[in-house]
């Protein structure tokens, strides 16, 4: 019988060495609040890719929420946990669900998921704000922080919807000075005033629905140019961590 051949990497031991280690992808660390509420040893960690935080923003109503959603496996058993409040507020609400089996709880999740911001959870990387829903996903980087640390892409985001409220309040200058009045002591009538307050609000509210930080229970009007820079200053900041 012709000896065994010998294959490649026992041939030459350093073919083995040379091939690119493919590293598995680290576990999402469970959110603290929904390991303390299911008692779950070393924290828990999210089943598969289940995880995602949510935000929605109106600076008119004075709102910033947000919504964040995982699934994690226990034993036999899933848990699709959300908790969700105004950012900045200390009082926010928890909800969990459990099921016996992974498609029950994949179902929960991406009908929670789609119900607040009309996309389908499958197709996530394709995912578009729908103005109906308000809710937007935010690009999180993990960690222990209240909503988790934004990743640098989704702060870039931020920094370029500050940077177009910016360039749009240097436009419309006079929208937040004084009216001239006349001898009557009456403000002449602009008919675009309005319409322009309102374009200056909705780029404040998309700024804070791609960085949702915290102001406290009222959220800061970046309408003056002091204001902006002092957050660019901040998104800086938080870029270069």
């Amino acid at each position: 019988m012709p000896p065994k051949r010998k294959n490649e990497a026992e041939d030459n031991p350093g073919v083995a060495a040379q091939r690119p280690r493919v590293d598995k992808p680290k576990p999402i660390p469970l959110d603290r609040s929904f390991a303390e509420h299911l008692k779950l040893p070393y924290g828990g960690e999210v089943y598969k890719d289940y995880s995602c935080t949510l935000t929605f923003a109106d600076i008119a109503k004075n709102e910033n929420k947000y919504f964040v959603i995982q699934m994690t496996k226990d034993g036999e058993k899933y848990h699709v946990c959300s908790r969700s409040g105004q950012v900045g507020c200390i009082e926010e609400k928890k909800v969990t669900s459990t099921f016996g089996s992974e498609a029950e709880a994949d179902k929960k999740f991406c009908k929670l998921f789609e119900e607040k911001t009309g996309n389908e959870w499958i197709n996530r990387s394709e995912f578009v704000r729908k103005p109906t829903k308000g809710f937007t996903m935010l690009e999180m980087d993990p960690c222990d922080m209240p909503l988790g640390r934004l990743s640098k892409n989704q702060i870039q985001k931020a920094k370029e919807a500050l940077t177009e409220l910016e360039a749009t309040i240097k436009k419309d200058a006079s929208v937040f000075t004084p009216e001239p009045v006349n001898a009557q002591g009456v403000p002449p009538v602009r008919s675009n005033i309005l319409e322009k307050k309102r374009v200056i609000d909705e780029k404040m509210t998309l700024f804070y629905t791609l960085y949702p930080c915290n102001n406290g229970e009222k959220m800061i009007k970046l309408d003056q140019l002091p204001a902006i820079s002092e957050m660019k200053r901040k998104l800086e900041l938080e870029f270069r961590k």
